[in-house]
Order: structure tokens, then C-alpha cells, then sequence
């Protein structure tokens, strides 16, 4: 007859081998996964309700300028990103960004520097999280499956890093193979510069690299948005990514927008490429 501490030993064996097998059947399924939310929260800037959604992160990303890259989008999670637009919701996400979209009493029309089109990708990203709801993963995981596919991070799609909290980005970056990111929210006074060694900061004519300097000194790295290439300083660089006009090199073939992770001279590039 089997004594009790042996039949007892036999369960805690099974048990063992059923979590085992949940966690690598968990493990399986996280790895087929293409797409997920990795933060929630309240926005710094105004309390709104926003998410991180980071995508893409099988290498599949189609995009131009970045190429095969994960991408991070910040969208609140409450609106649709044209009812956000349309109402200043969007301050939770890109604050005083001086490229959003502002309404033009005159024309009566919606007037905008920033390059992305929110109707097509990112409203389809609130449309599925609305519906079916994306699969939630720890930054930690996001970062460890991008650099099982040697995939890259794009921090930033849509919306600013500022919003979301240095862990999050310090998790998924740390393990990622290769990030980019960039930052209007230097100037506000939840700013944790600790971003910084990840993130770009982003000046141009309103913005300036004088004010950047006067608030965090001369070493921060930033991403200059240039009318002509006339005066590059000596501690800035020309994107490569454009020659005459046409693509020449990916970020992902780049990597130099990384913050201070990546020594190197600040960033400069004129406002239609």
C-alpha cells in the first residue's frame, strides 16, 4: 500500500507538470501574437483615459520610412482618434505639440502639420480594442517577442512617449533589438527626464534646441525639424534617410533616434521628408 506522503509527493508532481504545461501553452500562444495592449492609464497631461498599443511585432509593418519595425500607438482608449481630434481630446496623448491638428476659425477647416492619418491605422486599432479587444502583455513580454523576431521598436506612432510612464518604455526598450522615439512634452512639468535616455527630444521653430538647452542643458539629443539644411551645427547630423529625394535608408537600417542609449550627434530633417 502506498503511504500517504508518497500518493501526496504524486499530486504535487502533477501538479507541477500541469503548471508547466500552462505556462508554455500561455508562452505559444503569446508568441503567435502579432498585436497587444501593454499599458493603461491616465494621461499627465489632462487625466484622460489612454493606452499603449504595440503592433507589428512579427516584422510585418509595411512602412516606408521606418521599415521593419514594431509600432507603439497612444490613443485614448475612451474615442474614436477623429472624435479626440475634433474635440482637443488629443491633448491626453500629444499635449501642446505644435503639429496637431488645430481648427482654423477662417476656413472653417482642420489644419495640421503632424504626418499621420488617423482615419486608416490608428482608428483601426481603437476600432478592433473597442470590439474584440486586443490581447494584454507586459512590456516586459512585448520587448522579449520583438527581440526573439529581431524586430525593432518604433516608440510612437501616434502620440507621444512623454504620456506614458519611463518603466514601460525602460521594460520594452531594454529588451528590444533596436528602438526609435521622440518627444514634444520636454517643456512640461510632469516631464520625467529619465525619457531621455531612450528618446529623442523633438524642437523646431517654436520649440526651440535654445529652449531645450536652458531646461536640460547641452547634452540631451534631439530631432530638429529643419526648413533647408543651411545651418547644421556641428553637433547635428542630416537624417539619412533621404538622397534626392528618395528613400535610401530605414530607420530600422539607422537606429540613430534613440536617445542618449545611442551615441551619437542630434538629428536634423527637413519638414517634408
Amino acid at each position: 500500500m502506498a503511504k500517504l506522503g508518497d500518493k501526496l509527493a504524486v499530486k504535487m508532481s502533477d501538479k507541477n507538470i500541469a503548471e508547466t504545461e500552462r505556462k508554455m501553452v500561455t508562452k505559444q500562444r503569446k508568441q503567435r501574437v502579432n498585436s497587444a495592449v501593454i499599458w493603461e492609464g491616465l494621461s499627465p497631461y489632462d487625466n484622460g483615459p489612454i493606452m499603449a498599443v504595440i503592433t507589428n511585432m512579427d516584422g510585418s509593418s509595411q512602412n516606408d520610412k521606418t521599415g521593419r519595425m514594431a509600432q507603439v500607438s497612444i490613443i485614448r482608449s475612451d474615442m474614436h482618434p477623429w472624435e479626440a481630434i475634433k474635440t482637443d481630446a488629443d491633448v491626453s496623448i500629444c499635449g501642446g505639440c505644435p503639429l496637431r491638428y488645430t481648427w482654423n476659425e477662417t476656413t472653417r477647416k482642420f489644419e495640421r502639420i503632424c504626418y499621420v492619418n488617423v482615419v486608416y491605422g490608428i482608428a483601426a486599432k481603437w476600432r478592433k480594442e473597442s470590439s474584440t479587444g486586443y490581447v494584454r502583455m507586459t512590456p516586459e513580454e512585448a520587448g522579449d517577442l520583438c527581440a526573439a523576431n529581431g524586430v525593432g521598436i518604433r516608440g510612437g506612432d501616434y502620440g507621444d512617449p512623454g504620456m506614458i510612464p519611463y518603466e514601460i518604455w525602460h521594460a520594452l526598450f531594454s529588451r528590444a533589438p533596436f528602438h526609435t522615439a521622440y518627444t514634444h512634452q520636454w517643456m512640461e512639468p510632469f516631464f520625467d527626464v529619465r525619457l531621455f535616455q531612450y528618446v529623442m527630444a523633438s524642437v523646431d521653430s517654436t520649440n526651440t534646441v535654445e529652449k531645450l538647452q536652458a531646461i536640460h542643458g547641452p547634452d540631451v539629443r534631439y530631432y530638429r525639424l529643419a526648413d533647408d539644411y543651411e545651418n547644421v551645427a556641428s553637433n547635428e547630423a542630416i537624417c539619412p534617410s533621404k538622397k534626392n529625394g528618395e528613400r535610401v535608408r530605414t530607420c530600422a537600417e539607422c537606429k540613430l533616434c534613440a536617445g542618449a542609449s545611442r551615441p551619437a550627434k542630434s538629428i536634423v530633417i527637413i519638414e517634408d521628408e
